[in-house]
């Protein structure tokens, strides 16, 4: 039988008050015997959760779009059992479970997506020194008068606004190629 544990920081915690997951159709039965998280653990997670918070918004979005896809992968490929594992858990139906799996998934690949998309003005990048930028320009010139900047012009479609200017900004900000 399998022991629950609190993961923080990379580690499994040990130590909680212990008690028993069971089968709620089955009350005799003993899912998992659970290590229940106590204040100090909670504290702990959120001190882990904001010393790594840096390092992900320092991520770029494909960079974590590729994490997400990773995770979608991995929940895909163990479906039936976390489906089971949510039956026996939860008290689902065995269709239930694999389909509250596999909507978990479509979800992390919705949002792995998302980070390829254009976001407002903005587009990702892998680099994390690249920093991608479309808006409406009234200014005829392609080149920019600042090192480290190129503007190109493009059309788009029929819209009102006549043309676009692309820019790709290098460094990271606040110093922008400076």
């Amino acid at each position: 039988m399998s022991v629950l544990r609190s993961f923080v920081g990379g580690e499994f915690r040990t130590g909680g008050r212990p008690s028993r997951d069971l089968n709620p159709a089955q009350p005799t039965e003993t899912v998992a015997e659970v290590e229940q998280a106590d204040a100090s653990a909670a504290s702990a997670a959120v001190e882990a959760a904001e010393q790594a918070f840096a390092g992900w918004r320092a991520t770029p979005p494909p960079g974590r779009g590729d994490i997400l896809r990773k995770a979608a992968d991995l929940l895909e490929s163990r479906a039936a059992d976390v489906g089971r594992d949510l039956t026996r858990e939860e008290g689902k139906t065995l269709a239930e479970g694999i389909g509250e799996t596999r909507r978990a998934v479509a979800i992390l690949r919705y949002y792995a997506g998302q980070t390829l998309e254009p976001d407002g003005e903005t587009y990702p990048s892998h680099s994390a020194a690249t920093f991608l930028y479309a808006g409406a320009s009234r200014s005829a010139s392609s080149r920019s008068s600042r090192p480290g900047i190129f503007r190109s012009r493009f059309r788009r479609g029929r819209s009102r606004l006549r043309s676009h200017t692309a820019t790709v900004l290098c460094g990271s900000p606040p110093n922008w190629c400076h």
